[in-house]
């Protein structure tokens, strides 16, 4: 659904203020920036440290969307990392869109995912996934995923390759 550059500055801040919510704090204090590319484009990233036991690993999670214009104060989401960076549960769980021709032409996909349990070991190098629909439900599978109590299983998950 294609936003105005004032719509996107909204969305942003709410995909933020969630993220706040769930007792994240955002790995940056300066003011939340969404950069204009050269060509146009517009992108942000919203990197958090989650909660966790005293003395545990810290874990993070990485919220990236870049918007291409489509109209002159329309944009649409191009591409999009999702990412969990568990360190309390060594789990890595991640939902991508990014590189389209080139995972159009290898695996006939726009999307994949990534699983790795224990971190950096995985069942294959990308995921069949499934779109996301925007910026909070992508938030929302990470965070489902990092309160589960039962880790995910990366190797019940279907390859790409």
């Amino acid at each position: 659904m294609p936003l105005s550059g004032d719509a996107l500055e909204d969305h942003v801040g709410e995909i933020a203020r969630l993220i706040e919510r769930f007792g994240a704090v955002l790995a940056s204090d300066e003011d939340i920036q969404i950069l204009e590319l050269p060509d146009g484009d517009r992108r942000f990233e919203l990197a958090a440290i989650l909660p966790g036991a005293p003395g545990a690993a810290v874990s993070r999670m990485l919220v990236q969307e870049r918007w291409h214009r489509v109209g002159t104060d329309a944009l649409e989401r191009a591409d999009y990392a999702y990412e969990l960076l568990d360190r309390e549960r060594n789990v890595r769980r991640a939902f991508h869109r990014h590189d389209v021709d080139w995972f159009v032409h290898r695996y006939s996909v726009v999307v994949h995912e990534h699983c790795e349990r224990p971190i950096g070991v995985a069942p294959c190098a990308h995921l069949e996934g499934r779109p996301i629909r925007d910026g909070f439900a992508g938030l929302t599978r990470l965070i489902e995923t990092w309160t589960d109590p039962e880790p995910p299983d990366c190797r019940a998950l279907r390859c790409l390759e």
